[in-house]
């Protein structure tokens, strides 16, 4: 079995209310004990971080590769935008 790490995890009543009523919709249909607080939060961060492999990841990437292949602007004035001299 792989090392695991703990972590605690501070947050709002309301949070872990919302936490606690998703992972209980299904309770008795797909699993008949529900999920615990901390399979669920495993689970929803693993699918986050598919999601962010899948998507972000890749958008991510074809910022920079336009980023790159974009040409810096032409400077419109000569002189800093000053177009009088003293």
């Amino acid at each position: 079995m792989p090392q695991t790490q703990q972590y605690c995890l501070k947050a709002s009543k309301e949070l872990f209310d919302e936490i606690d009523r998703q992972r209980m919709l299904l309770a008795g249909i797909t699993n008949i004990a529900g999920v615990s607080r901390a399979d669920y939060i495993r689970d929803a961060i693993r699918h986050y971080n598919q999601y962010h492999a899948e998507i972000v990841e890749n958008k991510a990437q074809r910022f920079r590769e336009i980023e790159e292949d974009c040409e810096m602007p032409l400077v419109f004035y000569h002189s800093n935008g000053i177009d009088v001299t003293y």
